[in-house]
């Protein structure tokens, strides 16, 4: 995937960060590991000093892009305000699944396309809270959340949609997570200790959904559907399923 330089936040930019990366394969799989812009050699997600600006990895990246160098990363640091949601299974023929436009719609921060096409990168502002940071929902998408410790793939190939900036989103980033991480509580009618209403929205398996919420709060998405369980999306406030954008 071609990079596009325009649509990258500038305050991204703004920060030495930035690493290159390369695709590798460890068990079987595809892995992408960071590389120092400015040697070449390893890059460390949790050390700095491998780390560069954003001129440092474009001009490696444009200097070896036919070596195997496939593209610049953003490095989440401790230090920084920001949180990256990854999205897997998040697009199909470029547009976002019904499941990841409420996700987008909700986060309401810079989204762009991650190098496979078929995910989705979000980047907003706020921090992350415990308990928590990667899952299978069950309708087919696949979520990670990162503040520290790991990088994106950044293409700029902005989502369509998204705003162009980078929001502050720390409210919806912690409604986020709990609907995902402690959904189990709400469907059971408790409330997870000292947090603010749940979201809008959640999803849950057909069999959960029809022995624990009342008649008339679900509706079915099949275009959400994977795997063995009938993905429903649940709907507390019918206007996030108005077309995106």
């Amino acid at each position: 995937m071609k990079l596009k330089l325009t649509a990258i936040p500038e305050e991204l930019k703004d920060r030495p960060q930035w690493v290159t990366w390369k695709a590798v394969e460890r068990d079987g799989k595809p892995t992408k590991i960071p590389l120092d812009p400015k040697t070449g050699g390893p890059g460390k997600s949790n050390d700095p000093a491998t780390w560069g600006t954003f001129d440092q990895a474009l001009s490696h990246y444009q200097a070896h892009q036919g070596n195997g160098i496939a593209g610049i990363g953003f490095v989440f640091s401790p230090d920084d305000p920001f949180t990256g949601v990854d999205l897997d299974h998040a697009l199909v023929d470029g547009s976002p699944r019904l499941c990841a436009r409420l996700l987008l719609r909700h986060l309401g921060t810079y989204s762009e396309v991650s190098p496979s096409g078929k995910g989705a990168h979000v980047i907003l502002k706020g921090k992350l809270p415990a308990g928590g940071n990667r899952k299978q929902i069950s309708c087919g998408l696949g979520i990670e959340l990162y503040d520290r410790g790991r990088f994106f793939t950044v293409t700029g190939h902005h989502l369509p949609g998204a705003p162009t900036t980078v929001e502050d989103r720390q409210a919806e980033i912690e409604a986020l997570h709990r609907q995902i991480f402690f959904a189990h509580r709400w469907i059971s009618g408790l409330k997870a200790p000292g947090l603010a209403l749940p979201l809008p929205w959640t999803f849950q398996t057909e069999s959960l959904s029809k022995r624990r919420l009342r008649p008339g709060t679900v509706r079915n998405f099949p275009d959400c559907g994977r795997g063995t369980g009938r993905a429903l999306a649940i709907l507390r406030n019918p206007r996030v399923t108005s077309a995106w954008p």
